[in-house]
């Protein structure tokens, strides 16, 4: 995506997620808070997740070349900051707003001028607190074709990366329908823009991309969070904002070839939404979006410029088609 960045007026500060190659480890405490079954050091830790990346932000601030959010009487924005998450990914960019009464004044004051967009970005369910209906339960069971190595981080496994039949309507689809869907990649028929990403990957580059110690040691432990926490989190993030943050819109992406479950959770995110306004709660402006043809690896990085600031918070590179998402979050963002 870096590469395409700086036509589209944008600058991608893409960062690896904690306790991943490239970035520091937990310290013993902070992992016995994400580990603990306590509810209180649950949500102490994914307080901290949204601390960090708030530091971060106004650290990137700081440093110049931030344009503030200005509006024109079109009400069209230019420069600012849109924070995105992928995936699980996205429990970080939700802890930060979920969690906005635990910053310090100084930080909410300084995020205030410069924070624009919030992109959930294909998430996985775990983030908004959200479990698979009765009818997609199956959905979760692991792989069978799974490689040992696959299981121990699940989501570099086959089906993840694969292309499934569109959804051409979020609000129309259902249990039923989804349920259907299947992989449209066929072998005889030579589809190869349709074969599931990692399968088109050598074993050297899935390597480069993925850090199987990181997921036991506390990707997984991330996600057995209990998902009333991460509900609530996600509730104070997105629908019942009590005015934090209020100028910053939320933009949900999804891809109508994507995994099924990541289709599930944006038609949560839209009807919660939906029942937020009816009971007349304070929430956050939630456009969701869909980008067609993509599947859940649809992006990839590489280096930057300008603009408005995109800072992605990533756990996995993207891959199959990294210009076509940067011309889409330009146009979205």
């Amino acid at each position: 995506m870096l590469p395409f960045a700086a036509a589209h007026n944008l600058r991608i500060i893409a960062i690896n997620q904690r306790d991943y190659v490239g970035s520091s480890l937990y310290a013993s405490a902070e992992l016995n808070r994400i580990t603990s079954p306590d509810v209180e050091h649950q949500e102490s830790a994914l307080q901290a997740q949204g601390r960090e990346i708030a530091a971060f932000l106004v650290h990137v601030i700081k440093s110049g070349g931030v344009l503030q959010v200005l509006q024109d009487a079109n009400g069209k924005k230019t420069g600012g900051l849109a924070l995105l998450g992928w995936s699980l990914g996205n429990l970080i960019p939700l802890s930060m707003f979920g969690n906005a009464e635990y910053l310090d004044d100084e930080t909410r004051s300084t995020l205030e001028g410069y924070l624009r967009t919030l992109v959930l970005f294909d998430t996985a369910l775990h983030p908004i607190g959200e479990s698979p209906p009765q009818g997609l339960l199956e959905l979760q069971k692991p792989d069978p074709k799974a490689t040992p190595k696959d299981r121990g981080n699940p989501l570099f496994s086959t089906p993840f990366s694969a292309y499934y039949t569109p959804v051409p309507d979020l609000s129309a689809s259902d249990e039923s329908s989804l349920k259907s869907r299947a992989d449209v990649y066929d072998e005889s028929t030579g589809m190869q823009n349709k074969i599931p990403t990692f399968s088109r990957m050598s074993s050297a580059e899935l390597e480069s991309v993925s850090d199987a110690a990181a997921v036991p040691r506390s990707g997984l432990p991330l996600l057995r969070i209990k998902p009333d926490i991460y509900r609530r989190t996600s509730e104070r993030a997105l629908f019942d904002t009590k005015g934090s943050f209020k100028n910053v819109r939320a933009l949900v992406v999804w891809g109508d070839m994507s995994v099924t479950l990541c289709v599930w959770a944006a038609k949560r995110i839209a009807e919660r939404a939906e029942a937020a306004k009816i009971e007349g709660k304070l929430g956050r402006q939630v456009e969701i979006v869909k980008m067609e043809g993509a599947n859940h690896f649809v992006s990839s990085y590489n280096d930057s410029s300008e603009q408005l600031i995109l800072t992605t918070f990533r756990r996995k590179i993207h891959w199959d088609e990294p210009e076509y998402t940067v011309q889409f979050l330009a146009a979205h963002i």
